[in-house]
């Protein structure tokens, strides 16, 4: 099934239809958590920008992958909280290619702790990193724990001051 997005109110219908390719068709605004369940889901962003935004004071805005075969391709994560910008979670089988995760500009930002700590959050998945791209985290770009499996296919960039890649295991 092919569905083609410009709201969250789509993004989200759409996220919950096993064996489903999204097109991104417009930019998306995120300011609530949004989690991606269903099994075998393809996301082409068509280089258009997912917005992760604060919810008044709660700062509650966030993507969360949790599926089996989740494919998320060619889109720029803008993230305006102080959450990770994309986090996956018991995620199988997932494949990232071609994706910007952007924090809070530094300059922005009068507190240190209202940066956004962390870029791409991994936490007891196996998932293929090709391409990615990350700025203006505060802590880590890439934070891999809980068992994960990474398997990295290109080389990524990051921004400097931030940890590149940090394995966080329990002692």
């Amino acid at each position: 099934t092919l569905v083609a997005v410009e709201n969250l109110t789509q993004f989200k219908d759409a996220i919950a239809i096993p064996n489903t390719t999204i097109e991104l068709k417009s930019n998306i605004d995120i300011n609530e958590n949004v989690e991606i369940k269903a099994k075998d889901i393809a996301i082409k962003g068509n280089y258009y920008q997912i917005n992760i935004i604060s919810n008044s004071s709660t700062d509650n805005g966030a993507l969360v992958v949790k599926s089996e075969n989740a494919i998320l391709s060619d889109f720029t994560v803008h993230n305006g909280t102080t959450k990770p910008g994309l986090t996956l979670y018991n995620a199988k089988n997932a494949e990232l290619t071609n994706i910007t995760i952007i924090g809070k500009d530094p300059a922005s930002v009068t507190e240190h702790k209202d940066r956004s700590g962390v870029a791409l959050d991994i936490y007891n998945t196996t998932v293929k990193l090709k391409n990615i791209t990350s700025a203006n985290s505060l802590y880590r770009d890439f934070q891999v724990r809980g068992g994960s499996q990474v398997e990295i296919l290109s080389q990524n960039g990051h921004s400097a001051g931030a940890v590149h890649i940090q394995s966080i295991k329990k002692a």
